[in-house]
């Protein structure tokens, strides 16, 4: 057919078109820019503190958008409301949605956020789960700068900002109430910096699918996407850096103010009012922060009582100390430490863990009996039954702990089945202590085993690590009627496990029961307080209790709040007047986040799913709260983002919290589910050389994550359809103009 064309234009036309297009076909690949993508690039690029995730081109690598957080505590007697700023900056050239993974306080009421870019504030609202993830992903369509805060767990939260262009800077404010947590004579408040990967159970299953075609996706863990992050290497560095400046009013003198695990600065304490900030500035998120404070000799409290009014309604805080326990005898008691060796307890964890149950076994007298199971992936343990605390037995038992080490998953089921007999004891004191970082994902079940099969027992938790999973623990102790405590580095183990035997060691305030006597001004209708059964209280803990007082004016609250129980052997009581209740914020909120965790807990006993989730929404709108049903959106009226540019989807890389064994957690699995090509090309900044910047990098699997963007039409064939219409247009003039001369 070419050498049909008599015309020498049209000829060259045709060879022209047939040029171009045997040149489009040979590209291996277009530049991302031309797409509308983040550029890759190579190592030579690399800035300092640049974030690389892999693309699928050997040696090409993306900038991931980073993150940074600053928070703001104010401590009011027993309430801390904090406000967390998280500024996310995207450093590429292409226009992102940035998904970051974050923990809170399990108790955390958090009820506002508000998406700041530049000078412009926007407000979130409140709406409920599937709404307000339709309006985020429509804003986001749209081009919209729009920002949305799910919940996972009562401790677990994502943050999604989507269309932050090029180089810029947006950051999402949230606010919380939370309160105290009074033990041992001292006051504590702990701010979780990272969420800890969580295990996620189950195996490998053959899936069968439906007449209709279809397969359905059945997890252990159903939510499991939400409770997955990258996670950095430890040669990549550390990332996310955490500012915090805290306003303390304890409202009272104190004797000492610490932190475990950061060092702090302060101006002076000693009268209850201080500043603390961090001394080092901006540290990682990487370990938990807390802060302790000690009231000073006979200025610690024996009770507190603090009010909101809202709409109407009076919502009271209070907090009441059980008497303090005598020395005298302790019943003959059946301990079993239930000991967590998975390869997240791998480092400091498992040496924290081992030198608490070796502490502990020093403590058992010889009319006490005791047995140890350990788990991972497997269980097993020291004795098939309970055994006498002899010599010899002991003796047994410290070998078995020196000759315990970490790795595999955290199958914690199986053990804790058989911990807990759900048997009644008379005569003895069925305890045991399981010891853990708690970072399993299927913490319902859990739950659920521990209200079935308690029974006598009594369950006590210790956290162990930099980043424990501190719901589960707290909320597994609060249903096997027992305590928690938190081991965070190696110097808190002998006082945190001294006041945990404290507490097995002496006698508890049972059969708790609350009655409020009210004034004439109050309105018909029953006092609403949470928990509705009060727990048993050991030494050194208090009751917390949050009430709602229907139709009574804060300045018009009359009566009284009278707690009875049994303590040994003896009736115990106490009374605490109401009308002297000091005036606090964000009452309303922790007493609306308490009956969401009430309804919550129905829920899981197979209560009506339909009613209890409408009570959840319902409380949740009217207290302007987070929960399971419920989440923030923001969004910005205008439209930012150009109709012809994507929007790329990048979750924010989190640290390894601090202490873990990176190894233990992800190596081998790596190593096992990587091709050989990608362990090959692994990069680390050794071997990039001394004379290159040190470049952040994911591991494959973490990378694989990336979603990158595509078009329906294939770019070549755009490319090449265009261009024959332009040189078909060219060859028409051309021969127009000959026929013109002719």
């Amino acid at each position: 057919r070419y050498l049909a064309i008599r015309n020498s234009s049209a000829r060259l036309i045709v060879l022209t078109v047939l040029f171009v297009a045997a040149v489009i076909l040979s590209v291996p690949a277009w530049p991302a820019a031309a797409q509308g993508l983040p550029k890759a690039i190579s190592l030579a690029q690399v800035t300092s503190g640049m974030l690389l995730l892999r693309t699928k081109t050997p040696g090409r690598y993306l900038p991931a958008p980073t993150i940074m957080t600053k928070v703001d505590m104010r401590i009011s007697g027993m309430v801390a409301r904090v406000e967390l700023q998280q500024f996310f900056h995207n450093p590429s050239q292409a226009w992102l949605e940035g998904v970051y993974a974050f923990p809170l306080p399990e108790n955390a009421s958090v009820d506002r956020m508000v998406l700041r870019v530049g000078d412009q504030k926007i407000e979130a609202k409140i709406a409920e789960r599937g709404a307000a993830r339709r309006q985020y992903e429509k804003a986001k369509s749209q081009g919209k700068r729009t920002a949305l805060v799910e919940q996972h767990r009562p401790n677990i939260f994502t943050n999604s900002v989507a269309n932050i262009g090029p180089g810029e800077t947006v950051s999402v404010t949230l606010r919380y109430q939370q309160t105290l947590r009074y033990d041992s004579g001292r006051f504590r408040v702990r701010f979780p910096t990272v969420f800890a990967p969580r295990y996620q159970p189950g195996a490998m299953t053959t899936t069968t699918v439906s007449e209709s075609g279809w397969a359905t996706r059945r997890n252990a863990v159903p939510d499991e996407p939400g409770l997955s992050s990258p996670v950095l290497p430890p040669e990549a560095g550390k990332i996310n850096p955490l500012t915090m400046t805290i306003g303390l009013d304890a409202g009272f003198a104190l004797t000492r103010l610490e932190s475990p695990h950061h060092k702090i600065t302060s101006d002076d304490w000693s009268d209850g009012v201080a500043t603390v900030t961090l001394a080092d500035g901006a540290v990682p998120a990487d370990r938990d922060f807390e802060l302790v404070w000690t009231p000073k000799i006979g200025a610690a409290p024996v009770a507190g009582m603090f009010r909101e009014t809202i709409d109407g309604d009076t919502y009271l805080l209070a907090m009441v100390l059980p008497p303090t326990a005598p020395s005298g005898p302790v019943a003959p008691r059946d301990i079993v430490f239930v000991l967590d060796r998975s390869g997240s307890m791998g480092g400091t964890s498992i040496r924290q863990t081992k030198a608490a149950i070796a502490l502990a076994l020093k403590r058992l007298r010889p009319a006490d009996r005791f047995n140890i199971i350990r788990f991972a992936s497997d269980h097993d343990r020291l004795y098939t039954q309970l055994r006498p605390a002899s010599v010899a037995n002991l003796a047994w038992a410290e070998d078995y702990i020196k000759s315990t080490a970490a790795g595999g998953g955290t199958n914690m089921l199986p053990a804790l089945s058989l911990a807990l007999t759900g048997k009644n004891h008379p005569g003895r004191l069925k305890q045991i202590v399981l010891l853990t970082d708690g970072a399993v994902g299927n913490e319902t079940v859990m739950m659920k085993l521990i209200e079935e099969r308690l029974g006598g027992d009594r369950l006590f938790t210790v956290g162990i690590g930099s980043a424990p999973n501190s719901y589960f623990m707290r909320h597994a102790a609060r249903l096997g009627r027992g305590a928690f405590t938190y081991i965070g580095n190696q110097s808190q183990i002998a006082s945190r496990m001294t006041e945990l035997f404290e507490k097995l060691e002496r006698p508890m305030v049972t059969d708790l029961a609350t009655k409020w006597r009210l004034g004439p001004k109050a309105a018909k209708g029953a006092v609403e307080v949470y928990p509705e059964l009060p727990p048993d209280l050991y030494h050194g803990e208090p009751l917390m209790l949050a009430a709602k007082l229907p139709g009574i004016a804060g300045d018009g609250i009359e009566g009284s709040l009278d707690l009875t129980g049994i303590f040994g052997n003896q009736q115990w009581r106490h009374g605490l007047g109401i009308k002297g209740a000091r005036r606090g914020v964000g009452i309303g909120a922790i007493w609306g986040r308490a009956k969401i965790e009430r309804l919550m807990d129905a829920l899981r006993r197979g209560g009506d799913r339909a009613k209890i989730h409408q009570a959840v929404i319902k409380t949740a709108l009217r207290h302007h709260l987070m929960s399971a049903y419920t989440n923030l959106v923001a969004i910005q009226d205008t439209v930012t983002r150009p109709d012809d540019t994507p929007v790329v989807s990048l979750k924010v890389p989190l640290n390894l919290p601090h202490g873990w064994d990176f190894a233990k957690v992800y190596g081998e699995r790596l190593k096992s589910s990587m091709p050989r090509r990608n362990r090959a090309a692994l990069v680390t900044p050794a071997a990039m050389g001394s004379g290159n910047m040190v470049a952040r990098r994911l591991a494959d699997a973490a990378a694989r994550k990336v979603m990158l963007p595509a078009g329906a039409t294939p770019w070549k064939l755009q490319l090449m359809t265009g261009l024959t219409l332009l040189l078909f247009a060219a060859g028409v003039l051309l021969a127009r103009r000959r026929r013109a001369e002719r």
